[in-house]
C-alpha cells in the first residue's frame, strides 16, 4: 500500500542467501509540535527518514535498499490503540506493524524528554531467503524539548527487530526503593532525638 508511493528510483535488490536474523536501524523526523513534551502523546511530523548509516545487524548487507521515506504519516499519535504513523510496508525491505505503545521514561524541566517504546511485528521481505517469517519488533522513540512547552520538539527512532529491551521501572522496585528511603529517614531521626 505505501511502498509503490516511494518505490521510485529504487531498484528491486536480489534476494539474499540468507535469512534475515536481527537488525536495527534509527530513524529522523522534523516535527512542528510545541506542546509540553511530557504530557503529550500526538506529534505532527514532516517524513519519517530511514537512516542507513549507523544501521546494525541484517540491515548492513551491501544489497538492502533502504526506501526515501518509510511512510506518507504526518502525525506519530503514541497514544492511539494501536498507535499511529509508525508502521511501514515495503515488499523487499519487510513491514513493521504497531500493536502498542508504552511510556517508558520522563525527564521534565527545562531541558524535558521522553522515550516512547511502540511494540509491533515485523514480516521479513523478499530480500531475504526467510521472507514472509514474523519476528517481535519495536521502534524505541525519544522526543527531546529544550526550553519547556512552547518550543519545538525533536523526535528520533531506533526499529529493531527482534525486538529489543527498554528498561522500565517496575512499580514494585519503585515501591522498596521509597520504603527503604523512609525507613532510613525514620532511623535517622530516631538517632537526633536520642543524641
Amino acid at each position: 500500500m505505501l511502498a509503490g508511493a516511494f518505490a521510485l528510483g529504487l531498484a528491486a535488490p536480489a534476494a539474499n542467501a540468507t535469512p534475515y536474523t536481527a537488525g536495527s536501524f534509527s530513524i529522523t523526523t522534523a516535527t512542528d509540535t510545541t506542546t509540553n513534551v511530557t504530557t503529550t502523546t500526538s506529534f505532527h511530523i514532516s517524513s519519517l527518514v530511514p537512516q542507513s548509516f549507523g544501521a546494525t545487524g541484517d540491515f548492513t548487507d551491501a544489497g538492502v535498499v533502504f526506501p526515501a521515506t518509510l511512510n506518507s504519516a504526518t502525525q506519530l499519535d503514541f497514544g492511539a490503540s494501536p498507535p499511529t504513523g509508525f508502521d511501514f510496508s515495503f515488499p523487499d525491505f519487510g513491514t513493521f506493524t504497531a500493536s502498542s505503545a508504552v511510556l517508558a521514561h520522563v525527564n521534565s524541566g527545562f531541558n524535558a524528554s521522553v522515550e516512547w517504546n511502540v511494540i509491533g511485528s515485523f514480516t521479513v521481505g523478499t530480500f531475504w531467503d526467510n521472507a514472509g517469517a514474523i519476528l517481535t519488533a519495536n521502534e524505541t522513540w525519544t522526543c527531546n524539548q529544550t526550553g519547556g512547552a512552547g518550543n519545538s520538539i525533536s523526535c528520533s527512532g531506533t526499529f529493531s527487530s527482534p525486538e529489543s529491551t527498554v528498561n522500565t521501572p517496575e512499580p514494585l522496585t519503585l515501591s522498596l526503593l521509597g520504603a527503604g528511603l523512609l525507613g532510613a529517614g525514620a532511623l535517622r531521626r530516631r538517632k537526633l532525638r536520642k543524641g
